[in-house]
């Protein structure tokens, strides 16, 4: 079990879901001159660029939308992932694909493999079922 990387939450992001993922692709440091604070500018890989002097409340809150990415280890995150997954027709695959991955032992349950399949996270606080959708949508492009 392993935690995603930023490329596969970009691919959850932007490929499953159909939303933007936000990245700070530079930073800039400008001296203020004649008395003025220090000013920071960062560039989003949303194209925003935000300038500002760090501390304040309205830098804070730019700046910190863009950094509200999914983690992908929520209840709404999983649901919204599965949704998109039925809605364009892969679940039943995604299922079957699944049911390969599940560790089951010979005292296992059907109920058993659908626990095991909706939880967000496993024991550990890692991400479960987008983890199993991002294996199963990189196993597809071999």
């Amino acid at each position: 079990m392993y935690e995603l990387t930023n490329d596969q939450k970009r691919m959850l992001t932007e490929k499953v879901l159909g939303e933007k993922r936000h990245e700070f692709q530079s930073e800039k440091y400008l001296k203020g001159y004649g008395g003025q604070p220090d000013l920071y500018q960062f560039r989003c890989s949303c194209g925003v660029v935000f300038r500002g002097y760090p501390g304040t409340s309205m830098y804070e809150r730019e700046v910190g939308e863009h950094r509200n990415n999914r983690t992908f280890t929520t209840w709404q995150d999983l649901g919204d992932v599965m949704s998109k997954m039925i809605e364009t027709r892969k679940w039943k695959e995604f299922w079957l694909f699944s049911y390969t991955e599940w560790p089951q032992t010979q005292e296992s349950f059907a109920s058993d493999f659908v626990l095991w399949l909706f939880r967000p996270v496993n024991e550990k606080g890692k991400p479960h079922f987008c983890r199993l959708v991002v294996k199963f949508i990189e196993e597809r492009r071999k």
